[in-house]
């Protein structure tokens, strides 16, 4: 089963809609991840309906900057709403599903982050808000699976590579199939 969330609940309907046409199981619910009512209530109805998630994906982000934004004159506004959404969203989302994961000893957690979140590539300037927000997640996720280590729950970060998304544009090199390949390889790894 799978829940698919958004912040527009008719984008969702629609998404879901597709789907279910196609015969996959998947239901919609509304999530503003930068809302911890909005998260604490999927939580709820997810352990509600389901007794808890097994594997949670945050795919949820925003690119609030551009590829001429420059590190030395970005809005520090646009940076503050990378890291509500990119980041302290993500992390919200494993603390309301990581207990449960622990107490049923299993759980995929897969943050989505970025190739533009490696140290190595931090001389270039664009997307400064962005990319300190996907560096700042890949820590969180790094922290996160230690914390829970030895509890068969295994937290990684993905890079999709850039997708024709939203965000990606229509000339990203990989399809959205193939960028989620990465994701769904992680979200089912093996207990060991």
């Amino acid at each position: 089963k799978v829940v698919m969330t958004g912040r527009d609940a008719e984008a969702v309907r629609s998404a879901c809609k597709l789907l279910l046409d196609d015969g996959l199981d998947v239901e919609h619910h509304q999530l503003d991840v930068s809302d911890p009512d909005s998260i604490s209530k999927l939580a709820s109805h997810v352990e509600a309906s389901y007794g808890g998630a097994d594997i949670l994906i945050n795919n949820a982000g925003i690119l609030p900057d551009d590829q001429v934004a420059r590190a030395n004159s970005t809005s520090l506004e646009s940076v503050r709403e990378a890291m509500d959404v990119n980041v302290y969203g993500a992390w919200l989302m494993c603390q309301a599903f990581l207990p449960g994961m622990v107490q049923r000893n299993y759980g995929r957690i897969v943050n989505v982050s970025s190739g533009v979140a490696h140290l190595t590539t931090m001389s270039s300037d664009g997307l400064p808000a962005y990319r300190l927000s996907k560096i700042c997640l890949n820590a969180v996720t790094r922290m996160l699976a230690s914390s829970v280590e030895g509890r068969n729950v295994l937290t990684n970060s993905a890079d999709p590579g850039q997708v024709r998304t939203r965000p990606g544009g229509p000339r990203a090199e990989k399809s959205v199939e193939d960028g989620a390949d990465t994701i769904v390889w992680a979200a089912t790894l093996k207990d060991n």
